[in-house]
């Protein structure tokens, strides 16, 4: 997950990384964080849809008004950066 200038969300398989923006998405702050993308996914199917990141190694919380899930996201060298053609 990487948060700043719009949300973006980047997996590595390989030699391969997907990248998907996620139009709309309201962000504030900057991060890099990465986690098994499950959490996320589940997360989402849950309706959770607030997500909080705290960095590398700390809390990642997807949160409503009634429900919260929290997971740990990995060190920071785990994080997949940009590429140049994702």
């Amino acid at each position: 997950l990487d948060a700043g200038d719009g949300l973006v969300l980047r997996a590595a398989g390989g030699h391969a990384t997907d990248e998907l923006r996620v139009p709309g998405a309201t962000v504030r702050g900057t991060a890099r964080v990465a986690f098994d993308r499950r959490y996320l996914v589940r997360a989402l199917r849950l309706g959770l849809t607030a997500v909080e990141v705290f960095g590398p190694g700390r809390p990642v919380v997807a949160r409503d008004r009634h429900s919260t899930y929290a997971w740990v996201a990995l060190a920071a060298d785990a994080a997949v950066g940009p590429t140049a053609d994702p």
